[in-house]
Order: structure tokens, then sequence, then C-alpha cells
């Protein structure tokens, strides 16, 4: 019988380590625990975010994580905006 499976997807995920992290972490690993397949998909860190490498290591082998870029959203507004300017 196949095992079920979860995406989480997530703003932040580990090496970032903000607080919202460790409870995406715990859920992810307890899934993982109960015998779930688990697919992370997640963002890139941006510069200027706290990282910690060792939390990588709580991340189960097991896991599948995907990063994708993240937009500078501020930016792409006030490129899609300019036109309208006065």
């Amino acid at each position: 019988m196949n095992a079920p499976r979860a995406m989480i997807i997530g703003d932040m995920s580990p090496p970032v380590n903000v607080v919202g992290v460790h409870r995406t972490v715990a859920l992810c690993s307890r899934l993982v625990e109960s015998g779930w397949e688990v697919t992370v998909i997640t963002s890139v860190p941006g510069e200027g975010e706290p990282t910690d490498d060792r939390m990588l290591s709580e991340l189960s082998p097991s896991m599948r994580v995907i990063r994708t870029a993240s937009p500078d959203i501020p930016l792409l507004a006030s490129r899609i905006l300019r036109p309208w300017k006065r």
C-alpha cells in the first residue's frame, strides 16, 4: 500500500531561523514519523534573513524540499504601476 503524501507550502524553511519555521519543521517531522511522504515547497532564503545551517539537520532525509525564487513584490509593484504615475 502506498504511503499517504503531504505537500507543505511555506514562505520559509530551514536554514532560515525564525519562529514560524520551527512549527513547520515539527509538523513535517511528525508526518514523516507517522509514515507520510512529505514534500515542502518554499522560497530560497533572501539576503539579510537570519539563517542557521544546523537547522537543516532537523529535516528528515526522506523529506523532499523544493526551493523556488521569491519575487520582490515592492519592486514588481513599482514597475507595474509606473506608467500610471502622474
